[in-house]
């Protein structure tokens, strides 16, 4: 099966299982599989399309990824809800970081922050 394909039926499933409250075994089972390989649903191409559901992933204390990964990672998918915004960050207004921060408002209390050095807080 090719990566991409592989890629939609775990999606798919995995999203499948939390439109559903009864498939609680299926949720565990996915992100437990999603924790200990990351980059199965991080590093593939359609990131950005992910719905915001299926990044609940990140409250999982179990995540082999580091937090600066993380970041970057639901920055890249914040962006990529918000295609209106400036490409480069420096030139955002406060309407923009308004924006991009209302896009990420569920997540930005699931990232470790005190975990980043201050270079990588301030550079991210």
């Amino acid at each position: 099966m090719g990566r991409n394909v592989e890629f939609k039926v775990r999606q798919y499933v995995y999203q499948t299982s939390f439109e559903n409250d009864s498939l609680f075994e299926l949720q565990k089972y996915c992100t437990d599989l999603i924790s200990k390989e990351p980059d199965k649903i991080f590093k593939v191409l359609n990131f950005s399309l992910i719905p915001e559901k299926l990044l609940s992933l990140l409250q999982n204390n179990n995540l082999q990824m580091s937090v600066i990964q993380v970041w970057e990672y639901v920055l890249k998918w914040g962006l990529a809800q918000n295609p209106e915004l400036p490409p480069d960050p420096t030139s955002f207004s406060k309407d923009d970081y308004d924006a991009l921060k209302n896009t990420l408002q569920h997540f930005i209390p699931l990232i470790r922050f005190d975990n980043l050095t201050s270079k990588e807080f301030s550079d991210k």
